[in-house]
């Protein structure tokens, strides 16, 4: 990411203020739909593998970390 900060000109700024759109659709993939489905994966796997909540809690915390990097 810094590399792409170093390489990125006032005109790559003014172009991404320019559609906000896209940054919002960034926004809610990040931070709304990928954590959603990190729950809903740990839910499953509690659910469908018999394991117990805790380990469970344990696979979405991972899935839900994982997908927010």
């Amino acid at each position: 990411m810094f590399a792409v900060g170093v390489n990125s000109s006032v005109k790559d700024f003014i172009e991404a203020i320019q559609r906000p759109d896209a940054i919002a659709a960034g926004y809610v993939g990040q931070f709304i739909i990928k954590p959603f489905l990190g729950f809903l994966f740990g839910t499953l796997a509690v659910t469908i593998f018999n394991l117990p909540t805790a380990l469970g809690r344990g696979v979405e915390f991972i899935l839900v970390f994982i997908m927010l990097t």
